[in-house]
């Protein structure tokens, strides 16, 4: 009686420990499939990621080939603003610029060359520094093979008699140009970007 009993409670042991083990199996398998899943999930967040990434990059890439296709148009057609961000004096000395009050314009072959600086004194613009306009002359552009277009012209008038080389760099609008008085050596150069006339945000002060 005793050797049945106990052959049971092996039959009703081995019962319970087989459901357990089943229990397990099932719960390691519902974790690896979550861990796959949670994993795949990963995987396709990075993916779309990348993907948006990339879609960004190429989305850059063409808005800076249009600025520079537009620039290089701009420069050619003689109707076009260079907006400066930054002006370099003859001695080194550098100042950020706000690109909407500083610049070099031409339009119907008159230039316009316009420095505004943060100060409360009166200056001859009005709006902190000068403004000059003048006829242009002498217009020469090049463009090198990798795109670079080294543009310069000769400007006159009542308040300026000046020389004006301009570069637009390929793959963008960003430019730089220089400006050479004929009567002094007081050379400033600007960075900025260069856009069609149309298109430029500009204030223009009081011409001297």
């Amino acid at each position: 009686m005793k050797t049945f009993l106990f052959s049971i409670l092996l039959s009703v042991a081995g019962f319970f420990s087989g459901t357990a083990q089943n229990n397990t199996i099932k719960q390691d398998l519902k974790d690896a499939g979550q861990e796959a899943l949670d994993a795949g999930k990963q995987l396709t967040n990075e993916a779309v990621d990348k993907s948006k990434k990339e879609v960004r990059k190429a989305e850059e890439e063409i808005r800076k080939e249009l600025a520079y296709a537009e620039a290089a148009e701009a420069l050619k057609t003689g109707s076009f603003v260079m907006q400066a961000e930054r002006v370099t004096f003859r001695r080194g000395e550098t100042a950020f610029l706000f690109a909407n009050k500083n610049f070099i314009s031409m339009n119907d072959e008159q230039a316009v060359i316009q420095l505004a600086f943060n100060t409360a004194r009166p200056t001859p613009n009005g709006i902190g520094g000068i403004t000059v306009e003048g006829k242009v002359s002498g217009i020469k552009i090049k463009t090198s093979k990798k795109g670079q277009i080294n543009y310069s012209f000769f400007v006159q008038g009542v308040g300026i008699s000046a020389q004006v080389s301009i570069t637009l760099y390929p793959g963008n609008n960003t430019a730089m140009a220089q400006v050479s008085p004929n009567f002094n050596s007081n050379r400033i150069s600007l960075t900025g970007f260069i856009v069609s006339f149309d298109n430029s945000d500009i204030f223009k002060g009081t011409p001297f």
